[in-house]
C-alpha cells in the first residue's frame, strides 16, 4: 500500500500472526489493527528510529503493552492511535533522548503514556483521554511535556520522584472521569517527591479535586499557569521553597491556593487568586490581584458549547473544554457521536466514518479490512 514503508517482523513462533518488533524506521499502512497484548503489540527493539503509525489505531484488550520501549535511545514514535491497554505507550529502563508526538492514548487502565526511568525524551502534541492516568512519569528527569492535552482521565498527570522537568502549554481539563470500583478522583497534575520542575504556561480547568498537587515535592517553580473551575486550584501538602508566579487562580470551588501548616520557604509575587489559606504574595495578605469576573469571550458560532482555539475552553467561557473543528455546523464538535455514512468528523478526533474505532461495530464498516492478531 502506498505509503507503507520499512521493516516490520513477525515476532510469534511458527509463523503464526502475532505481535511485532520494530527494528528499522517503518511508515505503518494506515487501518486499525486489533493485537490483543500478552506480550507488546509493537516492541522497539533498536535506537536511533521512528515508528510513525501514519494514523492507524492499535487496539487491545485491556492487558499488555501497546508499544513498548525497553532501554532504546533516539526513538520517535508518532501518529498512533492506542487503546485499550495495560500501558499504551510506555517507554522504560533508560529509554532516554526519544519523543513522543502526535499520538492519542484512550483507554487504557491504567497508563496511557508511561516514562519509567527515562530520561531527556520530548512529549509533545499527545492526546490522553479515557485512561487511569494520561501521563505518569516515574523516576524519570530532565524530560520536556509540550502542548500535549490531557482531559477525561480518571487522574491527569502523575510525576513520581522525577526532578527537573519542563512542563509547558499543556491543557490539563476535566480529569474526573469515573472508573468502575474507584469511583470518581480527578486531579489535573500531582508531584510526588519531585523537585526541581517548571510548570509554565499551562492551563488547568475542571479538574474536579486538583488543578496542581504538590505532595513532598520542593524547589519547584509554577509560572504563568491559568488554574479555573477545579476542586482546589494549588495545594502544596506540604512543600518546600516552591515559587508562584503570575498565575491566574480563580473560581475554583474549594479553594484557590493550599498551603498546609507544615510547609515553609515558598515564595511568589503578582498572582491573581480569592481564596487562599496560608498563601500571601510579597509584601500583600493573598494574591497580589483579585479575581475579575469570569472570562465571556468564547468564540461559538454555531452554538453548540464548544469554541474555537485559541477563544475556546471553559477558561474563555465556552460551555465545554475542546477546539470545535466545524464552527458552522451544531453537530460537528468534540463531544458528539462519529457518524459513520457521512463522510465527516463528527466528533473532531481527525478519524472520518469508518476510520474511527467508534465506528467499528457498526454495520456500514463490518466489510472493512482489518488486521486481527489473536
Amino acid at each position: 500500500m502506498e505509503g507503507c514503508t520499512g521493516k516490520v517482523i513477525d515476532l510469534a513462533p511458527g509463523g503464526d500472526l502475532g505481535p511485532f518488533e520494530v527494528i528499522d524506521s517503518v511508515v505503518l499502512c494506515r487501518d486499525i489493527y486489533n493485537v490483543p497484548a500478552s506480550s507488546p503489540a509493537i516492541t522497539i527493539n533498536a535506537s536511533d528510529i521512528t515508528l510513525d503509525c501514519n494514523g492507524s489505531t492499535l487496539n487491545g484488550t485491556g492487558s499488555g503493552y501497546g508499544i513498548e520501549n525497553n532501554g532504546y535511545d533516539n526513538v520517535t514514535v508518532r501518529n498512533c492511535r492506542v487503546e485499550n491497554y495495560n500501558k499504551g505507550i510506555c517507554w522504560h529502563d533508560s529509554a532516554d533522548n526519544g519523543r513522543i508526538e502526535n499520538n492519542t492514548a484512550s483507554s487504557n487502565t491504567p497508563y496511557g503514556i508511561l516514562l519509567d526511568s527515562s530520561s531527556s525524551n520530548t512529549l509533545t502534541d499527545n492526546t490522553l483521554t479515557k485512561n487511569f492516568y494520561g501521563i505518569y512519569l516515574e523516576s524519570s528527569s530532565n524530560n520536556t511535556l509540550t502542548n500535549n492535552t490531557v482531559s477525561n482521565n480518571y487522574n491527569g498527570i502523575i510525576f513520581s520522584y522525577s526532578s527537573n522537568n519542563d512542563f509547558t502549554n499543556n491543557l490539563v481539563s476535566s480529569n474526573n472521569k469515573y472508573i468502575e470500583g474507584f469511583g470518581n478522583e480527578g486531579e489535573g497534575i500531582e508531584f510526588i517527591f519531585s523537585n526541581n520542575n517548571q510548570i509554565i504556561n499551562n492551563t488547568f480547568t475542571t479538574n474536579i479535586v486538583l488543578g496542581i498537587f504538590f505532595r513532598n515535592s520542593n524547589n519547584n517553580s509554577i509560572i504563568n499557569n491559568l488554574l479555573l473551575n477545579n476542586g482546589i486550584g494549588i495545594w502544596l501538602y506540604p512543600g518546600f521553597n516552591n515559587t508562584l508566579f503570575n498565575n491566574t487562580v480563580c473560581n475554583n470551588a474549594v479553594e484557590d491556593i493550599h498551603v498546609s501548616d507544615d510547609s515553609s520557604g515558598n515564595s511568589g509575587d503578582e498572582n491573581t487568586c480569592d481564596d487562599c489559606y496560608n498563601w500571601s504574595d510579597d509584601g500583600t495578605t493573598g494574591c497580589t490581584y483579585p479575581c475579575g469576573p469570569p472570562p465571556t469571550n468564547c468564540t461559538d458560532n454555531d452554538g453548540d458549547g464548544y469554541g474555537v482555539c485559541p477563544n475556546c475552553n471553559i477558561s474563555n467561557g465556552c460551555t465545554y473544554d475542546g477546539n470545535d473543528c466545524n464552527d458552522t455546523n451544531f453537530n460537528v464538535n468534540p463531544g458528539a457521536t462519529e457518524n459513520c455514512t457521512n463522510e465527516i468528523d463528527d466528533d473532531c478526533d481527525t478519524l472520518i466514518d469508518c476510520e474511527d474505532p467508534d465506528c467499528a461495530g457498526d454495520p456500514a464498516c463490518m466489510g472493512r479490512l482489518h488486521l486481527n492478531i489473536i
